[in-house]
């Protein structure tokens, strides 16, 4: 019998021993397939024996994991994935609504909390432990919803006990009630825009007597953008980027009592072409926050970007 599709789901979890899988206590929707994946190095031996033979054996080296994630936003669980890229995490109010801000952490390690990434198939289950998160962007467009894509790197994984899906009631978000404002100002004419927020992550790959690597390591934080607009005459954006004048640039989503807002304080203009493929103009842009001492958290040094995130969800959820 075939395995339905549209039984698959994700479930996330934080972990207190590195590596080892937590019973899922949310799950993320997504909209397409996540892309799970084992990355096991086998090692080629080449030992001359006498014979007309390339290889003999296949040695099993180091085994490592991923999953790319693509679904619309949920105010309430895309706290988990801000966390992962941005882990300066501070939550404030006695009751929900809730206010959590992320932005780069600053102090110690520098890293961010891990998790426990669960994979159903439809048939069984397999937990992606010590996962963090290497990108993570958000798209919209007008006539659509705030979207995002995720990609996460973890340790090998392992098989589990399914857990029962248990999903947040908060719908997703319409693009059209974004709010983007440039130098402070609110502007109406931006179509549509992507934002991605990046580190990389590397594998920490020791002599552990695991096949498991030693570690994840996260490393420093990008975030670049782009966005279509309706050419204007004076355009704000056109003339910065004529001037290499940095500019604050906000985007704010609401649903219901529930908000996404990315502040960059400083954004630099890379890009700023005007297109004449409709009938009337646009101005394609793109764009690089860079880190400045506003965006920051309680971490306090730089940090190219902050996150505000309004919802039901009490403080230590996400880390």
């Amino acid at each position: 019998m075939a395995i339905a599709r549209f039984r698959s789901f994700i479930g996330i979890a934080k972990e207190t021993v590195p590596g080892t899988p937590v019973a899922s206590t949310d799950f993320i929707p997504i909209t397409a397939d996540p892309k799970s994946s084992d990355k096991l190095t086998l090692i080629d031996d080449k030992s001359w024996r006498g014979s007309s033979v390339d290889t003999y054996e296949k040695v099993a080296a180091q085994k490592t994991g991923s999953m790319s994630l693509d679904g619309n936003v949920n105010c309430a669980t895309i706290g988990y994935q801000l966390q992962s890229v941005l882990p300066d995490l501070a939550t404030t109010g006695a009751s929900a609504p809730y206010t959590h801000t992320f932005a780069a952490k600053n102090t110690g390690d520098g890293q961010p909390k891990i998790y426990t990434l669960c994979d159903f198939d439809g048939d069984v289950t397999r937990a992606f432990c010590a996962a963090q998160e290497e990108s993570l962007s958000l798209k919209f467009a007008a006539n659509g919803l705030l979207t995002y894509q995720s990609k996460w790197d973890s340790w090998g994984s392992q098989s589990i006990t399914t857990p029962t899906p248990s999903y947040s009631a908060t719908p997703p978000v319409a693009a059209y009630t974004g709010v983007v404002k440039v130098g402070g100002t609110p502007v109406l004419n931006v179509i549509d825009s992507q934002i991605d927020i990046k580190r990389k992550v590397e594998f920490i790959e020791t002599v552990n007597g695991s096949q498991n690597p030693y570690g994840l390591f996260s490393g420093a934080i990008n975030v670049t953008g782009k966005f279509t607009a309706v050419l204007l005459a004076s355009d704000p954006m056109l003339a910065a980027y004529l001037a290499n004048t940095a500019q604050v640039l906000d985007f704010k989503f609401t649903q219901g009592t529930a908000s996404i807002e990315l502040q960059m304080s400083k954004v630099v203009y890379d890009k700023a072409d005007v297109t004449r493929g409709k009938d009337f103009v646009e101005l394609s842009v793109s764009f690089e926050a860079v880190g400045n001492v506003t965006d920051v958290g309680a971490t306090a040094g730089y940090s190219p970007v902050k996150v505000t995130l309004v919802n039901a969800v009490a403080a230590g959820t996400y880390a």
